[in-house]
């Protein structure tokens, strides 16, 4: 009998983790087939995430909701406004002067391929196909405008549904107490993921926005043109992790290269190696400390995954919605260890976070 019901048992386990993975399999596929819905609603919930300290502190002072609401609705939507208004300039800008960049190119294209040919040297098949052509170039700069301005046309849907969502955020606590039968029930440990969240996309996007602005400033310093558009560029893609200030810095260093030459080239590539050493590597770690930190492998895992199921939206949230995550999973006493292990690697000597040791005693004693 006891042989029968141990390996009962272990048939239990096994099948409970089978349906586990199912489930989340199934979860998986959900998020990436509703992408259509889901991207705007999450772009929706991180610009209310970020601006409810805002609404927070016009309530403590007294401001009804009537007016506090719209105010702060007004904000996002001149934010929104100004970044569009940037993002159409600048592509306006780009496609009447993209003939005669590419007419430079073609020339510097041109003389690379005499100088190889002067000097007899022979690219090999690969590094032929690495090269890009004029053709190649101009459909690339093609597909980017398309993207970009397919991303600003759901700034109209995200507008929407943050109206909306700032209009319910005051009745969020009654209804959670009402789900939950209690009316006297603590929400403090909801209060507290909440206020880690916002303190951690507040400080995400003041580091975007003090890197954007720094690189617009150094772009126009150094004479490139679209300083606008390469500043916005570098405050957007600072939110992916490792390879945004990448993807941001490359196209202007192509273009200092046909616009101001070689040496306006590395000029340029020093700014951005200077901006995001400094911002990326001493001061965002210093100001989000150790606890709203995660490991390389993490980071890269949540920029693959966010970016295939949601594209590039999922890769320009691909961090803050991990960060999200390991801060409900640090909360959560059954799931702290999760927490642990998506932390920096110096952290997993400790077998809970301490937050979480303490959340977990509170626990116990309720």
């Amino acid at each position: 009998m006891n042989e029968e019901a141990s390996t009962t048992n272990i048939d239990s386990d096994v099948l409970r983790r089978l349906l586990g993975v199912a489930a989340v399999m199934v979860i998986i596929a959900g998020l990436r087939s509703a992408r259509p819905v889901l991207v705007p609603l999450a772009l929706a919930v991180f610009l209310v995430v970020t601006s409810m300290p805002i609404l927070r502190e016009l309530r403590r002072n007294r401001v009804p909701d009537v007016v506090a609401v719209p105010l702060v609705l007004m904000l996002i939507v001149s934010m929104l406004i100004g970044v569009g208004a940037i993002a159409l300039n600048s592509i306006m800008q780009i496609r009447d002067s993209l003939p005669q960049h590419v007419a430079r190119f073609t020339e510097l294209y041109d003389s690379v391929l005499a100088w190889l040919g002067e000097h007899r040297i022979i690219a090999p098949e690969a590094a032929a196909e690495i090269m890009v052509s004029p053709p190649q170039l101009v459909e690339l700069a093609t597909g980017v405008i398309r993207e970009f301005a397919g991303f600003m046309s759901l700034v109209v849907l995200v507008t929407l549904i943050t109206l909306f969502m700032l209009a319910e955020a005051g009745g969020v606590p009654r209804k959670v107490r009402a789900a939950m039968g209690r009316d006297d029930a603590d929400l403090g440990r909801y209060g507290r993921v909440m206020a880690e969240i916002q303190r951690y996309l507040a400080i995400k996007t003041a580091v975007s926005l003090a890197t954007g602005l720094l690189v617009g400033l150094w772009t126009f310093g150094v004479g490139l043109d679209f300083a606008l558009f390469w500043g916005l560029t570098a405050f957007l893609l600072n939110y992916i992790p490792t390879i945004g200030s990448l993807i941001a810095a490359v196209p202007a260093i192509l273009l200092a290269l046909v616009q101001l030459g070689p040496g306006g080239a590395m000029f340029t590539l020093t700014g951005y190696l200077v901006i995001n050493i400094g911002i990326g590597n001493l001061l965002e770690p210093a100001v989000m400390g150790r606890q709203l930190s995660v490991s390389p492998l993490i980071v890269l895992l949540s920029l693959l995954f966010w970016g295939w199921v949601w594209g590039p939206v999922g890769a320009l949230l691909s961090l803050p919605l991990t960060m999200v995550l390991k801060i409900v999973f640090e909360n959560t006493h059954d799931l702290a260890w999760i927490a642990v292990l998506m932390g920096p690697a110096a952290d997993q000597r400790v077998s809970m976070l301490p937050g979480a040791v303490a959340r977990r005693a509170d626990d116990l004693t309720d």
